[in-house]
């Protein structure tokens, strides 16, 4: 399968505004999301990630009202995931004009729903997230729920069991490094990457440009994905919004 590649701004909402999180605490207000895909769209984003953390999607699922009002305002590719328990309301939000949508938790508690919607969509149309936290020894472990659930199989096997589900994409959310700025692992996605047949999208510590172009360098993953580098608070606390242009990007691919 070939994906071109791509630079993924990754947007969590919670109660229907932006926030961001270090290593998937202490989320943090910034801003509104109909604004901040306004700017997206003049800087032509390759595509958009949008995730749901607030525990009320988990309960209640997808907020629709907003998903409606996300997709009339965004001109790119945009992918949801959060609180999606049936293929109807996956049917739903790519009705709306979706052009992916992602699983975490389901992956593992229902792996049947992902090829529910394999079959019914087309396996370009999901992704399957996996959120990998180390612990203070070192050794690195899937979570589910947002962070809360450790699931006791090995990280690299759960991988493997993945990767056979037949998803048309991998988002391997590194825990360990969301928020931070200190740079993806490169070993992790090199290893990753190189391992699963199913292209990756990479997420977790970016702080710039050159984290980016050193991703695509070293390792085979498909996207880099990044939250903190686009969005973050600036002097005063301002929000700022901020993507690579065409000229960097091409530096970055080394086009």
């Amino acid at each position: 399968m070939l994906i071109n590649k791509r630079i993924i701004p990754v947007l969590l909402l919670q109660n229907n505004t932006l926030h961001k999180t270090v290593k998937f605490k202490k989320p943090s207000y910034v801003g509104d999301p109909l604004n901040t895909l306004r700017i997206f769209n003049e800087k032509e984003a390759d595509e958009i990630i949008i995730l749901d953390i607030s525990s009320r999607a988990r309960i209640t699922g997808p907020n629709f009202n907003l998903l409606k009002n996300i997709s009339e305002e965004v001109f790119s590719p945009v992918a949801y995931g959060g609180g999606i328990r049936t293929v109807a309301q996956a049917e739903k939000i790519l009705s709306l004009g979706f052009e992916k949508i992602s699983f975490c938790t389901e992956v593992h508690d229902k792996p049947s729903l992902l090829k529910q919607c394999i079959q019914e969509f087309g396996a370009q149309a999901i992704i399957a997230a996996i959120d990998l936290k180390k612990n203070i020894l070192g050794k690195r472990y899937v979570y589910t729920n947002g962070g809360a659930n450790r699931i006791k199989k090995n990280w690299k096997e759960y991988l493997i069991s993945v990767d056979e589900l037949g998803v048309g994409e991998i988002l391997v959310n590194d825990i360990s490094k969301d928020g931070t700025l200190d740079g993806y692992d490169l070993e992790l996605f090199k290893e990753v990457s190189a391992s699963l047949k199913t292209p990756i999208i990479a997420s977790g510590g970016a702080k710039s440009l050159t984290d980016i172009h050193n991703l695509f360098l070293n390792t085979d993953v498909n996207a880099a994905a990044a939250g903190s580098l686009f969005v973050y608070h600036g002097r005063k606390k301002a929000v700022l919004i901020t993507y690579p242009s065409r000229k960097e990007k091409a530096k970055i691919f080394n086009v």
